[in-house]
């Protein structure tokens, strides 16, 4: 407290704590044995922690301070003071089964309460509850403002993030480009993919830790190919889908043609076709190729900038030849199935 007055000090004054107001309970006295005009004098009171026990209310306590002195003075309206203190709160956080909670404790009046709710893996945050009612909007890990007992519930529920289809778009032939889009149900939050594309067990494409759910991938030789992709979500949870691919050869008949110049983007710059076994198969300019005799062959298109695009074609027999064929193999046993 602090004196001023035009005397020089006052001998003694008497300090009075009661509880709620003038009419409340005395609660403690002290007494300044010389008050000094123009000094501070510090009064310290001990009020008992159990009063201010928030199990028993969360109200603030209301104290009155009250100066009183035999000098006479000449303002009497500064010799009082209410005061208003508040408990400390305690945030007692539970959680259902599927994570854990961090963040109870107790707090001064007014103060923040950081608390957090980790899912397990194969869980998500559901939400913050309180009196059985769902707190809207509420993140998973908040500053929680205190300005009473708080009791909250951290609730989870199971993942039901699964891949139930992977879509491709494009020929399933060698050398074209096939443009994968995985399909999954359940949760939406943002996932890391990862893919792997296998030809007989030999990883020929693979990308990891992906924030897209799709990719592409040109095969280069026919076969049975194996799609695997996995998908995980924040908390670690990760569910796999695997797909099998059949790749073919592109076939032409033997005096047939076929054109691989609309499989190439229309911006590229070619600058050479070829074919590895002209016996085969011949390619003009324009990306036409001609089949020839029986066989395999790879076309190949080279590109300005150092690249190239390639395909697999093998050359068939047109439908008379497989006729005759077939008719020749009859007329070479009928004398055998004859004498049966």
């Amino acid at each position: 407290m602090r004196y001023i007055a035009y005397e020089k000090s006052i001998d003694s004054a008497t300090v009075n704590l009661y509880s709620e107001g003038i009419n409340g309970e005395l609660l403690d006295t002290q007494i300044i044995s010389v008050l000094e005009s123009g000094t501070n004098t510090e009064v310290v009171f001990e009020i008992e922690e159990s009063s201010l026990d928030s199990s028993i209310s969360e109200d603030a306590r209301l104290y009155y301070i009250y100066a009183e002195t035999d000098s006479y003075e000449s303002n009497y309206g500064n010799n009082d003071n209410s005061i208003a203190l508040y408990p400390d709160y305690t945030v007692t956080l539970n959680a259902e089964s599927g994570g854990t909670v961090s963040g109870s404790g107790t707090y001064i009046n007014d103060s923040k309460a950081t608390i957090k709710a980790t899912p397990e893996p194969g869980y998500l945050f559901e939400g913050w509850y309180e009196n059985g009612e769902l707190l809207v909007g509420v993140p998973a890990e908040i500053d929680l403002s205190v300005n009473s007992n708080r009791t909250l519930e951290a609730r989870f529920i199971q993942s039901d993030l699964e891949i139930y289809a992977v879509s491709v778009d494009g020929i399933r032939k060698t050398g074209n480009t096939l443009k994968f889009n995985v399909q999954t149900d359940g949760e939406t939050q943002p996932y890391l993919w990862s893919f792997y594309v296998y030809e007989n067990d030999i990883v020929r494409y693979s990308v990891e830790d992906s924030v897209t759910n799709n990719f592409s991938y040109r095969p280069q030789h026919a076969g049975n190919y194996k799609l695997v992709v996995s998908v995980s979500n924040e908390t670690g949870y990760e569910t796999t889908y695997e797909q099998e691919l059949k790749i073919e050869n592109y076939s032409v008949r033997r005096d047939a043609t076929i054109s691989f110049a609309n499989s190439i983007p229309k911006n590229a710059n070619i600058v050479k076709w070829e074919s590895s076994n002209e016996d085969v198969v011949t390619v003009d300019s324009n990306g036409i190729v001609i089949g020839h005799k029986l066989g395999e062959a790879t076309v190949r298109a080279y590109l300005a900038n150092g690249g190239s695009y390639s395909w697999v074609v093998e050359t068939e027999l047109n439908w008379w030849q497989t006729i005759l064929i077939a008719f020749g193999i009859g007329l070479f046993f009928l004398p055998f199935w004859v004498a049966k």
